[in-house]
């Protein structure tokens, strides 16, 4: 075996211990009927929720080289279009005080391709 397979690399072991987060928010809003505008708002209210202080803290604290995609401005655009709020009720982003800004990193940069 090379050394390459004689050990996971980082991103099989993110993928590996997020797996039952991912799951269970795939089943979520994989429910969700996206054709039909309430249930697409909601979609996005989801979204924006999940990304707007992760940016903001983001923007303060992530390494340059490590920045994902801003998207909470363009969802924020997408629900006005819609004719809906970005007024969401979501809890504060608290970061523990040992955080790796890399996996922040790679949860808003596969968020990103995703959407």
């Amino acid at each position: 075996m090379s050394p390459k397979t004689d050990r996971p690399n980082l991103r099989s072991q993110l993928r590996t211990s997020t797996k039952s987060a991912h799951d269970a928010l795939d089943a979520t809003l994989g429910t969700l009927n996206l054709a039909d505008r309430d249930e697409y708002c909601q979609f996005l209210h989801i979204q924006y929720a999940a990304r707007v202080q992760l940016e903001q803290w983001c923007a303060v604290y992530m390494p340059g080289h490590l920045m994902p995609p801003r998207q909470s401005g363009l969802i924020a655009q997408d629900l006005f279009s819609l004719g809906s709020s970005t007024d969401v009720q979501f809890p504060a982003f608290i970061p523990a005080a040992d955080i790796e800004p890399l996996g922040i990193a790679w949860a808003l940069g596969g968020s990103s391709m995703g959407n």
